[in-house]
């Protein structure tokens, strides 16, 4: 991180609570998490025979649950459940759509990226996301003496709270554009 800020003159510690002020800054604007986790998620039909999970891109499914009633993957010969190729975040339902109140549920779901692994690796952070990072702690760093908009600071001259949508301690432009298709939108 200390190359990207553009200074040698970062310390550690300072380096670390930059860091997590910028991953949540960035989750929060994406409105998930991107880090590897199992979640359980819940939901309504609505009429279609998708839904849009809440945290992806999806490693596994532990079951899917359909009033209750558990939905097997889907295979060639049998109807089910399969997640889109194109659009990981998607569960389809093969059988046809889910209406009403049929009460859909995803047990263990692990989904996100191994934060732990390199920036562009097969399982760590795509590059996209890794540029946003790196492009959004610079821009804090280097704008933190002077930053209006920055509304608290943990360690002198590292950004850790709130800030307004737009100014210098805001998400750059270019952060931005490059986090359009993670942002998660209700389903």
């Amino acid at each position: 991180m200390q190359n990207w800020i553009g200074t040698d003159k970062i310390d550690p510690t300072s380096a670390a609570s930059l860091a997590l002020a910028v991953s949540d800054t960035i989750r929060n604007h994406i409105a998930r998490d991107i880090t590897l986790g199992t979640w359980t998620e819940y939901y309504d039909g609505n009429g279609t025979n998708y839904v849009l999970l809440k945290h992806w891109p999806v490693v596994s499914i532990g079951q899917v649950l359909l009033n209750k009633q558990a939905v097997l993957p889907a295979t060639p010969d049998q109807d089910g459940w399969i997640i889109d190729d194109f659009n990981t975040r998607k569960l389809i339902f093969t059988q046809g759509k889910i209406y009403g109140r049929m009460m859909i549920q995803v047990v263990n779901l692990q989904a996100g990226y191994d934060v732990t692994q390199p920036i562009g690796s097969a399982t760590g952070l795509p590059g996209h996301i890794g540029q946003a990072l790196l492009l959004t702690a610079s821009a804090f760093f280097n704008s933190s003496a002077f930053d209006p908009n920055l509304t608290s600071e943990q360690v002198e001259g590292v950004f850790t709270g709130t800030v307004w949508p737009t100014g210098a301690g805001a998400i750059p432009p270019a952060a931005l554009s490059l986090l359009v298709n993670e942002v998660r939108v209700a389903p």
